[in-house]
């Protein structure tokens, strides 16, 4: 943070629920470089319904829109008509097929209601703080997009940026595969950051603003190497949702191909944790599961400070580049992962192995016998692995060049 010089201006934050609940952890590698150069940073989470917060430093204050009442449609509708119709013109225009839109035209027509509703309240908030003038940086090119868009569009804030991931950036993951407002989202941002290439790629190729389109990658503080016992059990770790978009069961059932000793850990719940639960219960005797649930990422961080990682493993369907990936290279861990969304731009032979997102899980298992029998499961490749983390991935690099370009 050295190279970041105190920045006289405000930051406001938008996010979905961040600092409340244990999701977006990955914000919290932002936040020291955020409170050293920012006067003051204001963060406004979307969902406020988690009772845990996570710890902040003195200069940040976490706000709230009271949004639930003096809510009146009709007033909004014809108030704001020029702009709501102009607005869902170019959906009509954009959408996969004319009966869709026409199916969905009038929750279109509510959501964007509801944004103006919110847009009117942010405004107040605002101006009460005079906090205007801040920096407009929402985590997520997604919801609060539509909020900023309004407020720019009607001239009460200037520039606002946004970081875009997976969800926000790839049509496939959305209903009638479609996301919607993305002209307008585009139209009115000033500069939208993918956290990978393939993501600004892929926004770059819908034809419209892809001037406005950058990769920055996130970043991860330096928090040392996992230990290396090439003597041990075989560990592999996983760390996301137990939801079926992440696929854990697909790392069952190429466990369940595996004639050594393992001990695999996944971090995290879901809805589908039942079922990898049960699914277990069939694995062999030479492999050992612990499903340690949701946990905070300093109880991640500190078990990869202490215990020996063989391999992390990632067999999502989709993603963007996942920050768990950014950490366990941190670490010096080799990957496995699905070649999907940007994680080829962290996994590939200089870090461990990249699979096809469609795979065997018999062929999978038998490259993680080979792995474990290989130069790649050696203390010298984890210090190429962490190596690469430090050239790509190091958050004072990247964290610094990002608050420069925009705070200009």
């Amino acid at each position: 943070m050295a190279d970041l010089k105190h920045n006289k201006k405000n930051l406001c934050l938008f996010t979905s629920e961040f600092p409340f609940g244990e999701s977006e952890a990955y914000i919290e590698s932002e936040i020291p470089f955020m409170a050293a150069y920012y006067g003051n940073v204001y963060i406004f989470p979307a969902i406020r319904n988690q009772t845990k917060k996570r710890e902040l430093p003195p200069n940040f204050e976490v706000i709230f829109l009271a949004d639930n009442q003096g809510f009146h449609p009709h007033k909004i509708l014809f108030g704001n008509f020029s702009l709501i119709v102009s607005v869902l013109f170019r959906e009509l225009y954009l959408y996969p097929k004319l009966s869709l839109f026409l199916k969905d035209w009038k929750d279109l027509k509510n959501i964007f209601i509801r944004k103006i509703f919110l847009a009117g309240l942010l405004e107040t908030e605002l101006k009460k703080r005079r906090i205007a003038d801040s920096i407009m940086y929402s985590y997520w090119f997604s919801d609060w997009i539509l909020v900023l868009g309004i407020l720019k569009y009607k001239g009460v804030i200037g520039k606002f940026y946004s970081r875009a991931h997976g969800f926000d950036v790839y049509e496939e993951r959305h209903k009638n595969k479609h996301i919607p407002f993305r002209y307008f989202h585009l139209k009115m941002v000033e500069t939208v950051f993918s956290v990978s290439k393939k993501g600004s790629e892929h926004l770059k190729q819908l034809g419209f603003f892809s001037e406005k389109v950058r990769c920055s990658y996130l970043g991860v503080p330096d928090n040392g190497s996992n230990p290396f016992n090439e003597n041990g059990i075989f560990s592999i770790v996983s760390c996301s949702n137990i939801i079926p978009l992440k696929r854990i069961h697909l790392i069952v059932e190429i466990l369940s191909h595996l004639k050594f000793a393992v001990k695999w850990l996944h971090f995290g719940d879901g809805e589908a944790r039942k079922g990898i639960e049960k699914a277990i219960t069939n694995l062999p005797a030479n492999i050992d599961v612990e499903l340690r649930g949701q946990v905070s990422n300093s109880t991640v961080l500190n078990f990869y400070t202490a215990q020996t990682v063989n391999l992390f493993i990632n067999v999502s369907e989709t993603e963007g580049l996942p920050m768990t990936l950014i950490e366990a290279c941190s670490f010096g861990i080799p990957m496995i992962a699905t070649d999907v969304g940007g994680n080829r731009e962290i996994v590939s032979n200089k870090t461990g192995i990249l699979i096809p997102a469609n795979f065997n899980p018999e062929i999978i298992a038998e490259m993680i016998t080979n792995f474990k029998n290989s130069k790649m499961n050696s203390a010298a490749f984890r210090k190429t692995v962490k190596s690469f983390w430090a050239e790509n991935f190091y958050d004072k690099v990247n964290y610094t060049g990002f608050y420069k370009s925009i705070s200009k």
